[in-house]
């Protein structure tokens, strides 16, 4: 798969679905090739938790990627739970805890 071709999954609503290639991509790198499938067939076969994710990038200070979620409505309607008011808020507090500014 070529590098060009991954960055219509930086894009695509479902993405997120597979971190290990979405968050290279939203970073502005590009995935390891070989390692591309298996990430892929990862999303598929033991499917992400939006609140693990979710977690995963607050905890990781991935706060540019996390960022994009509030607005993406495939990641809300698999989290009913949360509003997305919720997570932007969510997303301010961790943000504030670093000093890092929002992108």
């Amino acid at each position: 798969m070529e590098y060009g071709q991954l960055q219509d999954l930086k894009n695509w609503t479902d993405g997120w679905r597979f971190p290990d290639i979405w968050l290279r991509l939203v970073n502005g790198e590009e995935p390891d090739s070989d390692a591309v499938l298996r990430n892929l067939l990862r999303g598929y076969t033991e499917p992400v938790l939006p609140s693990a994710l979710w977690n995963q990038l607050l905890t990781d200070g991935e706060f540019k990627a996390a960022a994009t979620l509030p607005h993406n409505q495939e990641f809300l309607s698999s989290w009913p739970e949360k509003k997305r008011d919720e997570l932007v808020d969510e997303l301010e507090r961790h943000r504030s805890k670093c000093y890092v500014p929002p992108s």
